[in-house]
Formats: C-alpha cells, sequence, structure tokens
C-alpha cells in the first residue's frame, strides 16, 4: 500500500481541491478548511470499491460512510456513536485492497 501525503492544499482556509488520486479515484473538495461546524466532501469514484473513513491523530476511526451514487459527503463532526469531536486534526481515508489515501484538516470549535 501506498499513502500519498504530497498534497499541501489542505491548510487552505476554504481550499477546494481537485486532485486524481489514481485512475479510479478523485478528490473534487473538501471545505472550509478549518471547520467548526461540518466537513463537505466529493469524491469522483470509478470502478474499484473504496472505504471513506474519519480518523483521529491516533488513527481511531471515528466515521465510516457508505459509498454513494452522487459522491457528495457532509460529516456533522461527530463520531459514530453521535458525539461531537473536539478542537484538533483529522484525516480524511480513501483506501482499497491497493491504495490509501489521506486528507488532513482542522476542526476549530
Amino acid at each position: 500500500m501506498t499513502i500519498d501525503r504530497s498534497l499541501s492544499d489542505w491548510h487552505k482556509p476554504d481550499s477546494v481541491v481537485s486532485s486524481v488520486l489514481d485512475e479510479t479515484l478523485r478528490l473534487i473538495s473538501i471545505m472550509p478548511n478549518p471547520s467548526n461546524s461540518e466537513i463537505h466532501f466529493e469524491l469522483s469514484i470509478n470502478g474499484n470499491y473504496y472505504d471513506i473513513q474519519i480518523t483521529n491523530l491516533d488513527g481511531v476511526i471515528l466515521k465510516k460512510f457508505d459509498i454513494k451514487s452522487d459522491n457528495r459527503y457532509i460529516w456533522d463532526l461527530k463520531d459514530n456513536n453521535g458525539k461531537s469531536v473536539p478542537s484538533g486534526i483529522y484525516f480524511l481515508i480513501m483506501k482499497n485492497s491497493i491504495n490509501v489515501y489521506s486528507y488532513k484538516f482542522v476542526v476549530e470549535r
């Protein structure tokens, strides 16, 4: 597995990123960054299945997402148990059996 950490747009406020990660996955946007209410992200997924999840710095999976046909997602900054997450650095992780991609973003309460 490879981890792509070469993208630097994660820290720009209200950043819109369009990055081709491989032939089957593209991150169209993740915003706002930083956020205090919710994170919006949009993916383009062709063919391969990807696990999509949010983790904290310790790698604890806080939220898992089901693949949707429109590939637009909103994270309400709550974990799978409905508890609000604290301020900190989080990762959007997209992985399949071959690749792992991660994007860093910030929650400010």
